[in-house]
């Protein structure tokens, strides 16, 4: 089975007082499922004699367990749009975008360019929406329906899903939203929805910002939890075992009908919360924001470069910042992207009401008309790079994006 895209990527999500940072890397893998026969200490096929079993023609039988099973990449490209804008409506108060994980491509679109389909469809249809939660349910059901029809053909266990995390502002919203969606499950589910309404969320392949956040992974805790039932299940033998000797050996005789249930062992939650990185996320300013969530999109990019097997997560790390504007009621959704080598970025760039292309790292430049009065925003930091700079009129403001870096000779 050959899937594009499956897990391996790095989606992060930030939503503070101020704003809401959506963060992602850019790489698409090529997956194939493998058996590899002999993880676990697993040993060949034997008879009862412990011989191994071969076939017809002498070769070694294994055992086909489905725990061996493994996704493996066969490829990787770069240059992947994984964040788009999703919906915005003329009045700018409702900004929507989302960044996704999973599958790369269905029914032969890659997931960026449905949810260009998604805008054009609202626009066409003149769909309003008031609340994020709204544009995210929208989102999911549209995605949903292509989604069935892909993988109607493939058995139901070796489905692949494709997330989203959703952010921005509702015109209605009190405040900034964070929805998880996930296709196959057809679940939408707020982050956040307790006060402060701030935090940091993932998905797709995020074990490394787990560990840095958290102390610990989710393989970690499923582990953990296994060892802990095998213990309580032996323990609880061993129990039953050493009660029934002792009534033996004291001639102890319990009546037959006696029925004695006994449990087999209470769920036990460890303290993992107590171990987490503490970080108020709640008051960080928006450019701390914008550098943890680039922070935290590089450490599982970078640890990639070492980690046995091919690199899954990687490539330019791409932002983009979602907030309210200060002097008027209006949202704003900032994207930008960092890299020491390439392009920046050559997906559609939406921000406000102005359009960005990038065309062989060119951008089309506004006229000096709509330049004037127009406020700044700069971009986050990069490598020490020459860099040529571009402008983006919006209404509010101007958006400043780099285009391709070059080495400074």
């Amino acid at each position: 089975m050959i899937r594009q895209g499956s897990g391996m990527t790095i989606n992060i999500a930030l939503a503070t007082a101020d704003c809401i940072v959506l963060g992602c890397d850019s790489l698409s893998s090529i997956i194939q499922s493998a058996i590899f026969p002999y993880m676990h200490g697993a040993e060949p096929a034997c008879d009862k004699d412990g011989m191994p079993l071969l076939d017809e023609d002498g070769n070694m039988l294994i055992p086909l367990r489905f725990d061996t099973m493994r996704p493996v990449a066969t490829h990787v490209f770069s240059g992947v749009n994984k964040m788009f804008c999703i919906y915005e409506d003329e009045s700018k108060d409702t900004v929507v975008g989302a960044v996704t994980s999973g599958l790369a491509i269905l029914e032969g679109s890659t997931i960026a360019e449905l949810a260009k389909r998604f805008r054009r469809q609202t626009v066409e249809s003149r769909a309003e929406y008031r609340t994020v939660e709204q544009v995210a349910r929208a989102f999911t059901d549209f995605i949903g329906e292509i989604w069935a029809r892909d993988q109607k053909d493939i058995p139901q266990n070796y489905r692949a899903t494709v997330q989203f995390l959703i952010a921005g502002y509702g015109k209605d919203d009190p405040h900034g939203k964070i929805y998880r969606s996930d296709t196959m499950a057809n679940q939408l589910a707020e982050q956040f929805d307790e006060a402060p309404h701030s935090g940091l969320c993932w998905a797709g392949q995020a074990d490394y910002v787990e560990r840095l956040i958290q102390a610990v992974d989710s393989q970690l805790r499923s582990a953990v939890g296994r060892e802990l039932s095998k213990a309580m299940t032996a323990q609880r033998e061993l129990t039953i075992a050493d009660l029934s000797k002792a009534l033996i050996d004291k001639n102890i005789n319990l009546p037959e009908d006696l029925e004695i249930q006994v449990t087999e062992h209470q769920p036990t939650t460890l303290p993992w919360q107590q171990f987490r990185a503490d970080i108020d996320y709640a008051n960080l300013s928006t450019q701390y924001a914008i550098h943890l969530v680039e922070m935290l999109v590089n450490t599982q990019s970078g640890m990639q470069r070492f980690a046995r097997g091919i690199p899954t997560v990687g490539d330019v790390p791409t932002s983009a910042s979602s907030s309210r504007e200060k002097d008027c009621s209006c949202s704003t959704l900032r994207l930008w992207s960092t890299s020491t080598r390439g392009t920046a970025m050559n997906n559609d760039l939406y921000f406000n009401a102005g359009r960005a292309t990038f065309r062989d790292g060119e951008v089309r430049s506004p006229k000096a008309s709509e330049r004037a009065g127009a406020a700044s925003t700069k971009p986050p930091s990069t490598p020490p790079v020459k860099t040529k700079i571009y402008s983006v009129v919006v209404k509010q403001g101007t958006l400043k994006i780099a285009s391709a870096p070059r080495k400074v000779r």
